[in-house]
C-alpha cells in the first residue's frame, strides 16, 4: 500500500474537522481526503452507498482495498505519523471490540458532537455569517445611515 483516500461526509462538521486534521498531519503514506458526495469520489470509486444502509466511513487504498467504519479509522490512524502504535494496539484481539464500540459511539453521535464542539461545516458557517451581514436583511438595515455605510 502506497496511498490512502478517505471518503468523508462533507455535511458533517466533525467529519470535515477530521479531514482537515488528517490533511495537516505528517503521514507515513500519502492520505487524501475527498468528500464522499463529490463527483470526484463517484468518478474515482463509484457509489459505495447501499440502499437502506447508514453512511459509513470508507477508506480506499491504491491497490483497490476498501476499509469500512472501524477498519477505515484504524488504517487511517496507521497511516498518520505518530499514531501507528495506537492503530496496532487497537487492532489486537483484546482491544479490537473496544475500537469498534468507540468508533460506533462517535459515528452514531457525530451530529451531536459537531454541535457540542461547534464544528460547523464550511457551508453552515457561510450561512451563519451571511445572517450577520446587515446588507443581506433589509429589515435590519432600514435607516438611511445603514444604507450610506454600505454604499460603494
Amino acid at each position: 500500500m502506497r496511498a490512502l483516500c478517505v471518503l468523508y461526509d462533507e455535511a458533517c462538521g466533525l467529519c470535515c474537522e477530521c479531514a482537515r486534521f488528517i490533511t495537516a498531519s505528517r503521514q507515513r503514506v500519502p492520505v487524501s481526503c475527498v468528500p464522499r458526495q463529490s463527483a470526484e469520489a463517484r468518478e474515482a470509486f463509484g457509489d459505495f452507498d447501499r440502499p437502506g444502509a447508514k453512511p459509513e466511513l470508507i477508506v480506499v487504498d491504491d491497490d483497490g482495498g476498501v476499509y469500512r467504519d472501524a477498519d477505515a479509522w484504524l488504517i487511517t490512524l496507521w497511516a498518520l505519523e505518530g499514531y501507528q502504535r495506537w492503530a496496532q494496539r487497537l487492532s489486537t484481539p483484546a482491544l479490537r471490540p473496544f475500537a469498534r464500540v468507540l468508533f460506533e459511539l462517535v459515528s452514531s453521535n457525530r451530529a451531536s458532537l459537531s454541535r457540542l464542539l461547534a464544528l460547523d461545516t464550511d457551508e453552515v458557517l457561510q450561512r451563519k455569517l451571511a445572517l450577520l451581514d446587515p446588507s443581506n436583511d433589509p429589515a435590519r438595515c432600514a435607516d438611511e445611515a445603514c444604507a450610506r455605510r454600505h454604499a460603494p
